[in-house]
């Protein structure tokens, strides 16, 4: 409104002419503008929270001195356990600034500098990233290292620190509602409460997906079930023993993945149980073969190791992902069709294995007693690295194609070895240390380091043979450091 117009006739005056028609809109109050709108507050302060599948009840107290300050969340004890901790983390919109900033201020000072004034560093992180299953602290560290060039962790900030309303607090509730216990720590009444929570979720997803001694393929298996609350659960199977699966709603979804292969496979055993018999008494294995692996075990287990492996070669994929019955049956018949080729192809690198293991080991005979003893137990050590039982189950074809090169390479070494200890014992001392590191870590079994020894052993023992990849005392070093 023009400075000069001052009294109600003059207004009246102004909106006649065209400015004051074009600025009489903005004027007028609307309906919506005398309605009291609380979107605004629920955007910030909003009244419940998904995470876990679940719509979860909030509620808010302002008040510093008090234990109940900041947000609180309740969870029924079948809940607790499906909600993660590091989604938590994210808080609710009205306090996620205030959290951010206050992480950015325990920041060591050489790294603090580098985003201040921390109230906008916070803002453009919020408007570049959005809540998720991540923490907050190692979603932030990677923002602020992208953006500064600078190294940042999540261990940089001190979540210690911070104040107890920048955390949710957590209400556990009892089958009546009933207050078990209240906590900043999710993850510590998960712990404390895990076994009454696996039975209240059981409970609540009743009898249907909570079943043993199953023989045979149920029913179409649903990625989830939600119950009238909103909560989820995770049906999948379970290998239960060697004769039957069974099948459990889980809480979470990455444990009912790591179960679901295991029973869908026990099943799958169990259907095609004639298969199976055939081939571990029809696979081809030449008697060198089986009289060499007489000394590990028996030819049964060896041929049974045999179909396992082929078994799980042509399913263990599939079976993560099979939930009905048609893909079952789909399943099944790929085996049937495809467990012979692969049991021949496996049992013929396992049976040029044991051959050639068969010859070094006629070999490993010391000329006087005494004779290079270190040398002798080294090779033997070696021999057993490679055979030993179950190696015909654990062991990938990928692997087992190298198998006749290292016999061979062994074979090259007793050569020189007899005629020159001392000079296969320096070789030896390249060795040893990484032998003593494979000895001493028993999860390093099927590493890469432990194939690469194998490879660094031809390279030094038997140079004019070619190596699968270039191998060295330092590239060894780098993979067992990765």
């Amino acid at each position: 409104i023009p400075e000069a117009i001052r009294s109600v006739p003059a207004l009246m005056n102004w909106l006649r002419t065209p400015e004051g028609k074009l600025a009489e809109p903005g004027l007028r109050l609307g309906v919506m503008d005398l309605m009291n709108s609380d979107q605004p507050k629920l955007r910030e302060f909003p009244d419940e929270l998904q995470a876990g599948g679940f719509k979860l009840p909030l509620r808010y107290h302002f008040d510093p001195s008090s234990e109940l300050d900041g947000a609180t969340i309740a969870l029924k004890l079948e809940q607790l356990g499906a909600v993660s901790a590091a989604r938590l983390s994210w808080l609710v919109p009205g306090l996620r600034e205030e959290k951010i900033v206050a992480m950015i201020k325990t920041l060591p000072k050489n790294l603090r500098r580098l985003v201040v004034p921390a109230p906008d560093f916070a803002r453009a992180f919020l408007e570049a990233c959005e809540p998720s299953e991540e923490w907050l602290q190692d979603v932030l560290a990677s923002f602020f290292q992208r953006i500064s060039g600078a190294e940042f962790t999540a261990s940089d900030f001190d979540m210690a620190a911070l104040a107890p309303h920048l955390s949710f607090r957590i209400e556990v509730l009892g089958p009546a509602g009933e207050v078990l216990r209240a906590a900043r720590d999710i993850a510590a009444l998960q712990i404390d409460y895990r076994q009454q929570a696996a039975a209240a979720f059981t409970a609540k997803v009743g009898a249907l997906y909570n079943r043993t001694g199953l023989k045979t393929w149920p029913f179409d298996l649903p990625l989830a079930i939600r119950s009238d609350d909103g909560s989820n659960a995770f049906p999948a199977l379970f290998d239960e023993s060697e004769h039957s699966a069974g099948l459990k709603a889980f809480a979470q979804q990455t444990e009912a993945d790591a179960a679901h292969a295991g029973g869908a496979l026990r099943l799958l055993r169990l259907h095609l149980p004639e298969e199976l018999r055939y081939w571990r008494k029809h696979i081809a294995l030449s008697s060198a073969a089986v009289l060499a692996y007489a000394a590990v075990d028996s030819s049964e287990n060896l041929r049974a190791d045999l179909v396992e492996a082929a078994f799980l070669q042509v399913a263990g994929v599939e079976a993560q992902s099979v939930r009905s019955q048609a893909e079952f049956h789909r399943m099944s018949e790929h085996v049937r069709a495809q467990l012979g080729p692969i049991c021949g192809a496996r049992s013929q690198l396992v049976n040029e294995a044991l051959e050639s293991y068969s010859a070094v080991k006629r070999r490993l005979v010391q000329p006087v007693i005494g004779f290079a003893k270190a040398n002798f137990d080294d090779v033997s050590a070696q021999l057993n690295g490679l055979i030993f039982k179950g190696f015909a189950r654990q062991i990938s074809p990928q692997q087992l194609v190298h198998y006749a090169r290292y016999f061979k390479a062994l074979g090259i070494r007793l050569d020189r070895l007899f005629h020159d200890p001392v000079k296969d014992q320096s070789k030896m001392l390249d060795v040893l240390p990484f032998m003593d590191k494979l000895k001493a870590s028993p999860n390093l079994a099927d590493s890469r380091f432990r194939w690469l020894l194998e490879e660094f052993r031809v390279a030094v023992f038997a140079p004019e043979l070619k190596t699968a990849e270039p191998v060295s005392a330092k590239k060894l070093q780098s993979a067992l450091n990765s």
